[in-house]
């Protein structure tokens, strides 16, 4: 083997390092949530006022914003173990008006039955709504595509003045 292009080189073990914890990431099944779906009742809904003090170093231009956060309180039971769990979904809307805390309010009664979502590995996260794509599977899936990238980069990039290929 003739000397390598040690730029090649870096470029091709930084691909094949970060494709691989990628694939370490994605086949974890610690890494990624197992939502178990459970019955839930909701026990509470409310909106706690929250203040802001917006340019608080600025007297001038100093003011306090108010923020409502919704927040409801719900019951659930683990499928596996009939444990009744007690937990608390807070809310945090772009919109943080009282209007879009009171929207949030009135889609969950007190009383109201609901599917709740827990996680199978650790039974007391749970959620009233779940989103399929969890932020462990975005890392490993950006880490495998940046490694990929940077394998292409080094195979399909040029070597410099005064290095060799590897040829």
């Amino acid at each position: 083997m003739s000397n390598q292009n040690p730029t090649m080189t870096m470029r091709l073990t930084i691909g094949m390092v970060l494709g691989l914890l990628g694939i370490l990431i994605l086949i974890n099944p610690h890494s990624r949530i197992e939502w178990v779906e459970s019955k839930g009742m909701v026990m509470a809904a409310t909106i706690r006022e929250s203040n802001q003090v917006v340019n608080p170093t600025q007297p001038r231009a100093r003011k306090t914003v108010v923020h409502y956060v919704p927040t409801v309180t719900y019951k659930y039971t683990n499928v596996t173990t009939m444990k009744v769990h007690l937990s608390k979904k807070v809310f945090t809307l772009a919109d943080k008006s009282l209007e879009a805390a009171q929207a949030v309010i009135q889609k969950y009664p007190k009383g109201l039955e609901l599917p709740v979502y827990y996680n199978k590995y650790k039974p007391r996260q749970s959620t009233l709504e779940i989103n399929p794509i969890s932020r462990m599977t975005i890392i490993g899936y950006a880490s495998l595509l940046v490694g990929f990238g940077f394998m292409v980069w080094a195979v399909f990039t040029k070597p410099e003045k005064g290095q060799s290929n590897g040829n």
